[in-house]
């Protein structure tokens, strides 16, 4: 009989104790959630990259554009697959607002697309931050990659959604 309270007592602790860490440990799960989609996002930028350079020594220096797709590297054996952001999908721009100028830039970026695709604002400073900007920055244009809120390369609105960049 005492084992048996004596057990009943420890499985208490233990979901109080479990209880506890998701109460309070919650914020940390959350940070840890967004800074994991930024490091996705910073490695998949890589990978194409690190693909498109291939294809550009390949084809005599000859870069992708925005009318190709990134699946073109995947049919032509530079990547074995499309990577797949935490949201929306990769695309290839010529054009963007990296500064926050509300001109665009002529610097060949990749961009995650979908403009449905919002990634949340604790993704998108965590990709600021690992990419040097820092979080809340507006000039973007010494960073290899970060997140800017910008999608269509008329100047940052309220009305854009947050868009992840890595520069080709």
């Amino acid at each position: 009989m005492f084992s048996l309270i004596i057990s009943i007592i420890a499985i208490a602790l233990v979901v109080a104790l479990a209880g506890a860490t998701l109460y309070y440990g919650g914020d940390a799960f959350s940070k840890g959630s967004a800074a994991a989609q930024a490091s996705t996002l910073a490695n998949q930028g890589q990978q194409i990259a690190a693909a498109h350079t291939l294809y550009a020594v390949d084809h005599g220096g000859a870069t992708m554009t925005e009318a190709s797709t990134i699946g073109d590297l995947v049919t032509e054996g530079y990547l074995s697959a499309m990577p797949t952001p935490p949201t929306g999908s990769w695309a290839i721009e010529d054009t963007f607002d990296m500064d926050g100028a509300g001109t665009a830039d002529t610097a060949k970026v990749l961009v995650i697309a979908d403009v449905q695709a919002n990634l949340s604002d604790e993704v998108c400073a965590e990709a600021q931050k690992q990419g040097g900007a820092g979080a809340g920055a507006t000039d973007h244009s010494s960073s290899v990659y970060s997140c800017v809120v910008d999608v269509d390369g008329a100047g940052a609105t309220l009305t854009d959604s947050n868009a992840f960049f890595y520069k080709l």
